[in-house]
């Protein structure tokens, strides 16, 4: 998960070099794994997708329904499996974001591991692994108003 002000530079479309990850992710944010279970991962896509401002931060690997007259989130798909509630879920989300930046204050009191990887550095090492980036596009749907 990645604050939709991190960015300073979008990745194009063709080959991408190390600089492009330097501009994408120019600071020196590091990677936290936090673990959110049931109504906590819902809150989590709630702010996400607030319907009282144009947020929309990063969130990979999830895909969900937000009704903007209710404010609620559902439909929740992760990693390709239906949300289970009683399931604990772990989160990769950089630093700035874990201590409650952005609006993601719920992430302050869950139990979370730091660790020394750059945000920057995991985007270039999962570049490299994979090698072709496919957008995910389609994943989060908006209805009501």
């Amino acid at each position: 998960m990645s604050s939709r002000g991190t960015p300073r530079n979008f990745i194009l479309q063709g080959p991408i070099t190390v600089e492009d990850a330097y501009y994408a992710r120019p600071f020196d944010n590091k990677l936290v794994i936090v673990e959110a279970k049931g109504q906590t991962v819902l809150d989590i896509l709630s702010v996400q997708r607030r319907v009282t401002d144009s947020k929309r931060h990063a969130i990979g690997n999830a895909g969900y329904t937000l009704d903007r007259t209710t404010g609620k989130i559902s439909d929740v798909v992760i990693d390709g499996q239906p949300f289970d509630p009683s399931r604990t879920y772990k989160i990769a989300v950089n630093d700035y974001m874990a201590d409650g930046a952005s609006g993601f204050t719920v992430l302050r009191a869950l139990k979370r591991r730091n660790t020394t990887v750059l945000q920057r550095d995991a985007l270039i090492a999962h570049i490299e692994t994979v090698k072709t980036m496919i957008p995910q596009i389609g994943r989060s749907k908006v209805v009501g108003r």
